[in-house]
């Protein structure tokens, strides 16, 4: 049986852990040595909460939808036609890799290919 993945409390609690243990063995770290690691945790921390919340959106599969409820094509406003489901890779602001998992559309009247938003 798989694990099921870690609940943002139990990911929040492991931050909390990183940063309670790199400050025992960093005694002597200063103000904005602390702010760095505390912003570095939370990054990390951010990075899941973002992916989590992307893939929680009806953007992320739309193909049983209506053609009249799909996403359209920005160029032609055609709706758009499921054109299987990738990986979209973005950083975030503190250069933390987040993995979108996306229905990409593509434009049956212009052949556009996107991923749409939201």
């Amino acid at each position: 049986m798989a694990k099921e993945d870690p609940t943002w409390q139990e990911l929040f609690a492991a931050a909390t852990d990183a940063l309670k243990a790199w400050r025992a063995s960093h005694p002597e770290a200063t103000f904005n040595d602390i702010e760095e690691n505390v912003d570095d945790e939370l990054a990390r921390l951010r990075a899941q909460l973002l992916q989590d919340l992307a893939h929680a959106s009806p953007a992320a599969d739309w193909r049983g939808q209506d053609r009249e409820n799909r996403p359209v094509c920005p160029d032609c406003g055609a709706p758009l036609q499921a054109n299987g489901e990738q990986v979209r890779r973005v950083m975030t602001d503190r250069e933390q890799e987040v993995a979108l998992k996306r229905q990409q559309g593509r434009c049956g009247q212009c052949g556009r290919t996107f991923f749409p938003s939201g």
